[in-house]
Parts: C-alpha cells; structure tokens; sequence
C-alpha cells in the first residue's frame, strides 16, 4: 500500500536555498525580524528581572512605550553611521544631519573588495523614490547623501537603486527622521525594462568610472614593469609606493563595487585592484 504524499501548495514552496528555512519568506526582511526579536527578548528579560526583584510590584509600573525604544534604537544606529536624525513635533518637519564628528572608514572597501564583488546578487532590485517639500531643502540634500553613502546609484533626480536589500537601514530613516512622509521604496526584478547592467551603468555613472580607471590602469602598467625592472632607488620607491596608493583609493572612491553580475561591459575596477596589489607588494619586497 502507498504511503499518501502531503500535498505542499506551489505558493508554499521554497524557491532557494536560502528561503527553505521553515519560518522564511521572501516578504520578510530577516535583519529587521532578527533586530526586532533580540530587541523583544532583551526588554523580556529587563522586565522578568524587575518583576523578582520588586516581588511583582514592578507590575504595577507604566508600561515601557515601545515606539519610542524602537525611536531611540534607531537613533542610535543612525548615529553610528554618522548621522543625526529626530523628529519635531507640532507638524515641525523632521531633521536629518550628518554627524559632525562622523569618524570615516579607516579601511576603505576598495583595498578589499573581493567580497563586495563575489556577493550573490538575486535579481531584485531595490529603488527609493522621495518627494520633499522646498522649505526642508536641506532634509533633502541630506537624504540623497544618506543613500549614496549606503551604497545607492542615482536613475534620476529623486529616484535611487540599489541591489542589495536596504530596509534595515530605511527603516531606521522612517523611525527616528520620518522618511515615511517622504520617501517610499520598493522592490523591482526589473528597471525601465533594460538589462540589468545597464541599469548599473547608468546609476553610477559607469563610463565616467571607467575613464578614470583606464588611465589609473594605463599609468600602473608601465611602472609596475619599471619597478620589476629595478628602476628606481629606495627613496623614488617610497614616494611611488604613496602615490599610488593614492591615486587608487582616490580611482576607486566612487566605485560600487557591485556584484559580478551587474558589471557592465569594460568594467575595469578588478584590473586595477590586481595592479595596485601587485605594485604595492613588489615595492614593498624591494624595500625590505
């Protein structure tokens, strides 16, 4: 006798590997539900404390005001990032500002970019489109600056894209600087209708990057061969090694570093990374 099968609706199946986990769903951003749960369970265990400690009285007391922890959690994280942001109240717009004491990356991506590069990309796109009034004009130019810093291109004025999933960090916008009277983003497995990296392309001003790395790779390429070559001394050695390592953090600062599958053809930024790796350790094995 055959053993019945369950029937599992089409709706209800996973689609990857990454969504087979029971409770996944691709609706539901996992950063947030996970930053949601810890948050939940540590004011959990604060209460659960406070009610042995006082013998119960404890339930007695005001309950904490969950929107505004989840106010002042967002806050903070926006604050990490090197960003001000709080409300107003009596219909007051919001305020967003860049910290004025924001510590930049010590170690820029590009010196490491493998990772960026070799990050799966699942087609969806993610787009923020906004919408603010003329007397907050500098909530605005704050907020383009915020996205850009996140990693967003630019399609249009007030429209950024971005393929990797930024709720996280849009949601801490809506919590703590009211983005939601703003802005609104959503996702797309497709931009205007044209190929994936074109839509990069055009975001992030691609060919623009790709003048810039061009000359850095024209540049490296012969002096690399010098420096095999031994031909310069140890002090022209130091100063090249500086320089160069200038040149390319300054080529890169405005790359992407987008996934594998969304470079667009000429793509050069993996080039230069190989020649800057490659000059910086040949002048510094001559050096030592």
């Amino acid at each position: 006798m055959k053993t019945a099968q369950k029937i599992v609706p089409l709706a209800d199946r996973p689609t990857t590997k990454e969504e087979s986990r029971y409770f996944r769903h691709k609706d539901i951003c996992w950063p947030i539900a996970r930053r949601a749960a810890t948050s939940l369970l540590l004011y959990t265990a604060i209460e659960w404390i406070s009610f042995l400690a006082t013998r119960g009285r404890s339930l007695l007391w005001t309950a904490p005001d969950t929107n505004a922890r989840r106010y002042r959690e967002a806050q903070y994280r926006l604050r990490r990032a090197g960003w001000i942001a709080y409300r107003r109240n009596k219909g007051r717009d919001p305020v967003l500002l860049p910290a004025p004491e924001k510590s930049w990356d010590l170690l820029p991506p590009a010196l490491r970019p493998g990772k960026r590069w070799n990050r799966r990309w699942r087609g969806t796109w993610w787009l923020l489109s906004y919408d603010v009034p003329e007397r907050n004009r500098g909530y605005r130019r704050n907020l383009a600056r915020l996205v850009t810093e996140l990693g967003m291109g630019r399609l249009q004025e007030s429209l950024f894209v971005s393929p990797d999933d930024i709720r996280p960090a849009f949601q801490d916008m809506v919590e703590a600087a009211g983005a939601n009277n703003y802005a609104v983003l959503f996702e797309a497995r497709t931009v205007l209708g044209q190929k994936d990296s074109e839509v990069a392309r055009q975001a992030w001003k691609m060919d623009r990057l790709r003048e810039r790395q061009s000359r850095f790779v024209e540049t490296a390429t012969p002096v690399l061969k010098g420096v095999k070559s031994n031909e310069f001394d140890a002090t022209a050695l130091r100063e090249l090694r500086n320089e160069a390592f200038a040149a390319y953090v300054e080529v890169m600062s405005s790359d992407p570093l987008l996934p594998r599958a969304l470079w667009p053809d000429g793509y050069l930024g993996e080039r230069a990374f190989q020649l800057h790796h490659a000059l910086q350790r040949e002048i510094l094995e001559r050096l030592s």
